[in-house]
Parts: C-alpha cells; sequence; structure tokens
C-alpha cells in the first residue's frame, strides 16, 4: 500500500509525499523559514528526522536519530531561526537539535 502525507507550507501549497515505511507514523512536525515541513516517523526505531520541500514535491532530508534511549519517541520540535536548527524533545526527556541546511538562493 502507498502512503502519502499531505505536506501544506506556509504558501498554502499541498504537496503529497510519500512516507519512508509503512508503520511511519509521522508525529513531531515543524515548518523552517523556507516553508519547507520536518516531521519525525515515530513507527520506525530509531526515529526519522524527514524533511519535505512542498515546492518540488520532494524529500530532501532522511536520518535517524540517534542519542538517548532507542526507544525513544521524538513528541515535539520547533525551528530556530537564529541557530538554524531543530530542536526536538522525546517521551524519556532526551533533548536534540538537528542543524537544518541554509535557504535556497533563488
Amino acid at each position: 500500500m502507498n502512503r502519502t502525507l499531505l505536506v501544506v507550507g506556509a504558501a498554502l501549497a499541498v504537496a503529497p509525499v510519500a512516507v519512508s515505511a509503512q508503520s511511519a507514523r509521522p508525529y513531531a512536525m515543524t515548518v523552517d523559514d523556507a516553508d519547507r515541513l520536518w516531521y519525525v516517523e515515530t513507527g520506525v526505531q530509531s526515529n526519522r528526522l524527514i524533511g519535505c520541500d512542498p515546492k518540488t514535491k520532494t524529500v530532501i532530508h532522511n536520518t535517524p536519530i540517534t542519542g538517548g534511549d532507542g526507544r525513544n519517541s521524538v513528541r515535539h520540535m520547533v525551528f530556530d531561526p537564529k541557530a538554524r536548527s531543530i530542536w526536538y524533545g522525546s517521551n524519556n526527556g532526551f533533548l536534540g537539535q538537528a542543524k537544518v541546511p541554509p535557504k535556497p538562493i533563488l
């Protein structure tokens, strides 16, 4: 079965983006200053941080989240434009940082 996540950017562009696994269970989400959606797949261990660009309808980032207990599930995250980072927290109290690529120059 093909599972997709509808991505809605700040510009209200809607684009389907395939999730990476049948059991992806997207949870924590945030949007960066380039209107790219970032979410965590919590149905897989280790959780995976996924970045999507609704303008190009592509996945731009897909990496496992390391650190803390492997049974952690990321529950909350926020984009910090000054640090160009996503800060995230898990259900087991783990706090992490993911650096975000710069905004594309058009």
